[in-house]
This record gives C-alpha cells, sequence and structure tokens, in this order.
C-alpha cells in the first residue's frame, strides 16, 4: 500500500500518519537515543522488537528483502512503506479511529509514535480526567474513555481535551528531560511537538 492509498481507504489515518511522518522527519542516528537508527519515525530497536514478538513481522521490517531486519532496512524506508509501518502496526491495532475530532485522533496516534501506545492512553485519561471526565487512569482505551472523548468532543468540538492532552504531553517530555539528563536536548522540540 502506499500513503495515497491509506488515505483513500481512511482519509483520517492517512492524513494523521502523514503528519506524523513530516514531524518525525527522515533518517536520523543520535547515540543519545536508544532507537538507534531511525527514518521517519520507524527505529531499529522497535523493528527488532516487533520482530521478536512476531516474526511473521520480517514481510514488513525486512525493507531490502535479504532475510535480516537490520539498519540497512531502517536506512532503505520510504515514506509509503514507513506509512504502511504505521497503518498496519499503529493505526489498525490500536483505538486511534475512535476519539474525535479528528485533530484528537491524530494527537493521540502522534503522541503513541513519540511515546509509546501506553503512555499515549495514560496521557489522554489523565486529560479527560483533568476536563471533568470520570474515567479511570488504566492505560486501556475502552469503551468509558471513547464515550468521554464523545461526550468532550459534543461540549466544545473537543477543544478543552487537546488543551488537556498538550498540557499532559509537555509534562511528560519535561519529566523525562529531568529524570533522562542526557535527553534534555530534545525538550525543546518535544515541547513544540506538544503543542501542535
Amino acid at each position: 500500500m502506499s500513503l495515497s492509498s491509506i488515505t483513500a481507504r481512511d482519509p483520517v489515518a492517512g492524513w494523521s500518519i502523514a503528519r506524523t511522518i513530516k514531524i518525525e522527519g527522515g533518517l536520523t542516528e543520535d547515540p543519545r537515543d536508544g532507537g538507534g537508527v531511525t527514518n521517519y519515525g520507524v527505529s531499529l530497536r522497535w523493528a527488532l522488537r516487533q520482530l521478536r514478538a512476531d516474526p511473521s513481522q520480517a514481510r514488513w521490517l525486512d525493507i531490502d528483502h535479504d532475510g535480516h531486519v537490520d539498519r540497512r532496512d531502517i536506512e532503505g524506508l520510504t515514506v509509503d512503506e514507513a506509512a504502511d509501518i504505521y497503518f498496519a502496526d499503529w493505526w489498525l491495532t490500536g483505538w486511534f479511529d475512535q476519539a474525535v475530532p479528528v485533530i484528537m485522533a491524530w494527537k493521540c496516534f502522534d503522541v503513541a509514535v513519540n511515546t509509546g501506545p501506553k503512555r499515549s492512553a495514560i496521557i489522554l485519561q489523565k486529560a479527560l480526567v483533568v476536563v471533568g471526565e470520570r474515567v479511570g487512569v488504566d492505560a486501556i482505551v475502552g469503551p468509558l474513555t471513547i464515550a468521554a472523548v464523545a461526550a468532550q468532543n459534543g461540549r466544545d468540538s473537543g477543544v478543552a481535551l487537546l488543551g488537556a492532552v498538550r498540557a499532559g504531553q509537555a509534562a511528560f517530555y519535561r519529566r523525562l528531560a529531568v529524570l533522562e539528563p542526557r535527553l534534555s536536548d530534545y525538550l525543546k522540540g518535544w515541547l513544540i511537538r506538544a503543542a501542535l
């Protein structure tokens, strides 16, 4: 599949994935980043973890078809291949398509890509509590969490909730920079991302 075919199939997914890929940018390898070589936000560490959990993932992750998932696969990743990975391994397996409005679906997806799906769920649930919704903070986005997101969308088009998610994401990054000083150089960029 390609980003354009993902967008044709699911416009919210296509828009969300394209936006996150643009923010993630291209090929990087910063020794302070534990993900190792990363391209469009897809890191070698993540790819190897996926492969250990499910060897059939090799069909997506062995980009150069040499029988191994390694740095060359990440280096050779195209935007369309990254989009396929995000769609199959993140969007379709997550709950993002149930979040409304569209900007909330993207925001939760983007937080998941950058911090992990559980952290995204926690940030969303804490934000719901901040705006007055009665939900548990358990990192499991189920019917009660989705109903609370929909209720917020009905109240003010999700404006207050989006603000609370942004604040929660920024707070997470600030704590991370304190706990992991080697990552503090990323803080400015993370805070810009949180504000989007």
